[in-house]
């Protein structure tokens, strides 16, 4: 188990609002390492909380905010926080390629062999 820091889930949570408070305040991009050097400990720190009885609702909860603050913030490129999403909370980009599926038919064929005849026998 990871050193446990906060006395409680509610200390966790209300430091994690001022650290929020902080990041509007000083026009910071919301995160969990950011809000891991605020408090002055590691990343495995904070998801060490989650072993701790009471305290996963409260980590669930905090990147829950982060996720939609990061959805929701207005000072910071689409693709810083399509980076964030796609790491920290499992966004992808996928882009499927698109099956198009063509039909001929015989004489669809035929007249698209005359045209290819016409156009050889003109550069003849």
């Amino acid at each position: 188990m990871s050193v446990k820091i906060f006395a409680t889930a509610e200390d966790l949570t209300n430091r994690f609002q001022e650290y929020m408070d902080y990041c509007i305040d000083t026009d910071r991009f919301p995160n969990i390492a950011g809000f891991c050097v605020y408090c002055k400990i590691n990343v495995d720190t904070y998801y060490g909380y989650k072993e701790y009885k009471g305290y996963s609702d409260a980590i669930k909860s905090i990147d829950a905010s982060l996720e939609d603050a990061v959805l929701n913030t207005k000072s910071q490129k689409d693709l810083i926080k399509l980076a964030y999403l796609n790491n920290k909370c499992g966004y992808s980009i996928k882009q499927e390629p698109q099956k198009v599926q063509v039909e001929l038919t015989t004489a669809d064929i035929e007249k698209e062999r005359v045209e290819i005849q016409k156009i050889l026998s003109e550069n003849k």
